[in-house]
């Protein structure tokens, strides 16, 4: 009978576990995410932007692969980890697609969402920028919002851009312009609820 080490091999399991839990939550995006632990229930409730009561089932997110007793022979642990490193980035692609569905279901839910088509990145930003609520530190400075775009959508706005830069210098100027007056207006709503939320406090 061969030797068998369960205390080791336990501790190995659960550093393996922690470590694909952290490095699911490591890319740029995910990474943004505030994530809490549930260690119970199927299913978890909010209130949207909306005011909605919005109930969720847990949807499970897992990867799964097979190893066999020669490749470990053949390449030990190393092995091992690869294949959990490649199921990390398949459970992060899933957990992302998912994330982007369900803002997809809240813009169109709420009428924020933008229609892209024949618009230059800069004018995107700003019809984001007018349809969202902003929050502002202390000091008054904006938190502003990240939006995302596929890869490829960001490098055909780029060129287009960089293209229309060259025929309309000014654009920037203009953008900048149009952007700290959206602030401003931003900066006054949210005065507006500072001063309401206080009032009911």
């Amino acid at each position: 009978m061969l030797p068998d080490f369960p205390s080791i091999k336990n501790k190995l399991e659960n550093s393996i576990f922690l470590t694909v839990s952290d490095k699911v939550h490591d890319g740029t995006f995910l990474s943004q995410i505030r994530k809490k632990t549930r260690f119970e229930g199927k299913s978890h409730s909010f209130i949207d932007s909306a005011g909605d009561y919005v109930e969720h089932e847990y949807e499970k997110v897992d990867s799964r692969f097979s190893i066999k007793d020669e490749e470990v022979l053949d390449k030990g642990i190393v092995f091992f980890v690869e294949k959990c490193l490649k199921a990390v980035q398949e459970i992060s692609d899933k957990i992302t697609k998912q994330f982007f569905k369900e803002i997809d279901i809240a813009v169109t839910k709420t009428g924020n969402k933008l229609d892209g088509k024949g618009k230059l990145i800069t004018e995107l930003y700003l019809d984001g920028l007018e349809k969202i609520q902003v929050e502002f530190d202390e000091n008054g400075n904006p938190y502003l919002p990240t939006f995302f775009m596929h890869p490829k959508t960001i490098i055909d706005q780029d060129k287009r851009l960089s293209e229309y830069l060259k025929r309309n210098p000014s654009h920037l100027d203009e953008f900048n312009e149009r952007l700290d007056e959206i602030i401003v207006e931003k900066r006054k709503e949210w005065d507006d609820r500072e001063s309401n939320r206080k009032l009911v406090d």
